[in-house]
């Protein structure tokens, strides 16, 4: 399993311009199509049905039962000293409150988004095909 981009950028012209175009890599586009969104993507956390705890330190905020930090540092001490200095210095007080207002904000679908994905006919993640061959 070699190590690719997710996307891609190239140029297409479209109705005589030239424009700047991301593209799904075509191997992730075929995993999407055959697998479900939960074996593709191994969420670990979803999206939250109740407000999150307010954000009160790095270690302390979020989610309601699963701890977890506020910034990914990918088992670096330096980065989680830095953090923690910070934290306590209270320099990251803008972002605690920034990632509250984010936390605090309602779900909702992206109906031009789920148009788009309804509209290519084909199965994401739960959402069913437009069509289903009886055939299969």
């Amino acid at each position: 399993t070699e190590t690719q981009p997710a996307f891609h950028h190239c140029y297409e012209h479209h109705r005589g311009q030239k424009l700047g175009v991301i593209r799904l890599n075509p191997v992730v586009s075929e995993r999407l199509a055959k697998d479900t969104v939960q074996e593709t993507l191994h969420p670990r956390h979803l999206p939250m049905l109740v407000k999150p705890k307010p954000w009160l330190r790095h270690d302390e905020g979020g989610y309601l039962y699963n701890r977890v930090p506020v910034m990914r540092y990918k088992e670096s001490v330096e980065q989680l000293s830095f953090l923690q200095h910070a934290s306590k210095l209270g320099n990251v007080e803008l972002i605690y409150a920034g990632l509250d207002v984010l936390g605090n904000t309602a779900w909702k679908i992206n109906k031009g988004v789920f148009g788009v994905v309804w509209n290519s006919g084909k199965r994401l993640g739960k959402l069913p095909p437009a069509f289903h061959d009886e055939r299969r």
